[in-house]
């Protein structure tokens, strides 16, 4: 049965394994085989159901390519869905019930901010994520200027939140301009199916459908390009400590997905289509660049877009504490292109 978490449900204990193998591969620091446990990776979603991150994480589990990589070893790697986002990921992380998490910037660096003992080593997706603002079919709401004064639902504190304050920057009102409702996406799809709520930020396939039910974009990343953000790949420093060579062979496999992606096109937006609930693929492809896209490199554009969004967190008093986006970049294993 698949798993997922919800800030309100709590943490699960998590076990890891212990038992060493001799085919493992070597921990250059302290010359121990690395061998049998568990990678815990914590990803953001709307739907419960979902596998894994829609692209290379997704691609390499289904195909059977971590396996491939690590099963020799005993290690195995688990994606764990998250319907709380960014929040309940940076507790479970605080915990230490999950070892990384595939997260939006936005919400990494206010787990950071808050004091998680995590480092910045990749990228999940440089090209961020798709937002729009819906609101229903019959509504009279036409544009951003016209929901002062009117309920707007996201997950505050998230990606979708930072697009929502920058979409209604460009249209001359603040966050005390709306009634700002602290939803869930799911939540607020079923929220403004019912009327109970005047627009709510709805995001990648999830937002797609909307449209396609008929619900109407007074706004969306096209209009608001800086909202799309960027997904990052954290990790909790106890585990890049004890499992410093897990990371290049993870990266491997991520690249290995996306090369298989581009050869088998088809094939890779049949998984994405099964992972995101069966939604019609023409509404998919949109999405996606032609090769497809996953550059895991912390580019020095992508190192600037991760610093402008650490500011605009302390700017808006979402967060206190600085981070200094440079010495949180991991560099004994970060990615770095071959």
């Amino acid at each position: 049965m698949k798993r997922f978490l919800i800030i309100s449900l709590g943490l699960m204990a998590l076990l890891v394994g212990t038992v060493a193998c001799s085919t493992a591969a070597v921990t250059p620091t302290t010359g121990v085989k690395d061998s049998n446990y568990t990678v815990k990776i914590g990803f953001p979603t709307g739907a419960k159901d979902t596998l894994a991150p829609d692209g290379p994480d997704l691609w390499a589990l289904e195909k059977g390519f971590f396996g491939q990589e690590f099963r020799q070893d005993g290690i195995s790697v688990e994606y764990i869905p998250f319907l709380g986002a960014a929040p309940a990921i940076n507790e479970a992380l605080a915990a230490g019930a999950l070892d990384m998490a595939v997260i939006a910037d936005i919400g990494a660096l206010i787990g950071k901010a808050s004091g998680l003992d995590t480092s910045l080593v990749s990228m999940g997706n440089p090209n961020g994520t798709s937002w729009w603002l819906l609101v229903s079919p019959s509504s009279n709401i036409k544009t951003v200027a016209d929901l002062k004064g009117k309920k707007v639902a996201t997950v505050k504190a998230t990606a979708p939140y930072f697009y929502l304050l920058e979409a209604l920057k460009a249209a001359g009102l603040k966050e005390s301009d709306i009634q700002f409702i602290n939803m869930t996406i799911p939540d607020s799809e079923q929220a403004l199916k019912a009327g109970q709520i005047d627009a709510a930020v709805d995001g990648n396939w999830m937002g797609v459908k909307m449209l396609n039910d008929g619900f109407r974009s007074i706004d969306s990343t096209v209009q608001t390009p800086v909202g799309r953000g960027t997904t990052v790949i954290v990790a909790r420093n106890a585990f890049i400590s004890a499992h410093p060579s897990f990371f290049p062979r993870f990266y491997k496999v991520r690249q290995q997905a996306v090369d298989w992606a581009n050869a088998n096109r088809s094939a890779a937006f049949d998984l994405l289509v099964n992972n995101d609930g069966g939604i019609a693929r023409q509404f998919l492809e949109p999405l996606y660049s032609t090769p497809f896209n996953f550059d895991q490199a912390l580019s020095a554009d992508v190192v600037l877009r991760i610093k402008e969004g650490e500011s605009f967190l302390r700017d808006l008093g979402i967060t206190r504490a600085p981070v200094n986006v440079d010495a949180w970049i991991n560099q004994s294993v970060v990615y770095r292109k071959p």
